[in-house]
């Protein structure tokens, strides 16, 4: 009955966190593309340009054939979902919960930050002579597959090891039927 109940809390407050984070990243995804267009840019071509066009990020220059725009909100959802995530679970102290929204955080910000940076050299390879009619579609899967995975596997990660450690403290404050006084071990099972 405590697991419905925990799981009932857990949805309940990752609805109402899932909002609450939509509704201040909307403010906040101008900045944070700024951030990572200043953070990234040197990882860039020098033939390309990258700057935020609204809520995206603008890639153009004599390397590309044409300008390329990645919608910022969109790629932003892998610090949402972690965030989402960390702050709805049950169980976790809030320096433990404070800790990890800034650890899984930094990490998914260096992933942003490597893929603004990366993306260009994948483009100037497309607009390259000679390059194979599939290499856009490669670069944009490639791409998308990155971005898309990595907030996730990182957050997967957080809470495979949040919960083996839940399951192995839970495991050592039960007692054993051997270790109890007055029971016998008669070798059958129990359940």
């Amino acid at each position: 009955m405590q697991g419905r109940r925990n799981l009932a809390i857990f949805a309940v407050r990752a609805l109402a966190v899932l909002i609450a984070v939509s509704l201040v990243w909307v403010a906040l995804a101008d900045p944070y593309n700024e951030f990572l267009v200043d953070a990234g840019s040197w990882m860039s071509p020098d033939q390309t340009e990258t700057r935020v066009f609204d809520s995206d990020i603008l890639y153009k220059g004599t390397g590309l054939s044409t300008p390329v725009t990645v919608r910022g909100l969109t790629l932003h959802w892998g610090l949402v979902l972690i965030a989402t995530l960390v702050a709805s679970v049950t169980g976790i102290s809030l320096r433990e919960r404070a800790a990890s929204l800034l650890g899984l955080g930094a990490l998914v910000v260096l992933t942003h930050v490597l893929a603004v940076g990366l993306l260009p050299h994948g483009y100037v390879w497309v607009a390259e002579p000679g390059s194979p009619s599939w290499a856009r579609t490669l670069v944009e899967g490639l791409y998308s597959v990155y971005w898309g995975l990595a907030p996730a596997m990182i957050a997967g990660v957080w809470a495979l090891r949040f919960w083996l450690r839940k399951l192995t403290e839970t495991q050592k404050s039960r007692p054993t039927h051997e270790g109890q006084t007055g029971t016998s071990n008669t070798g059958s099972d129990p359940a």
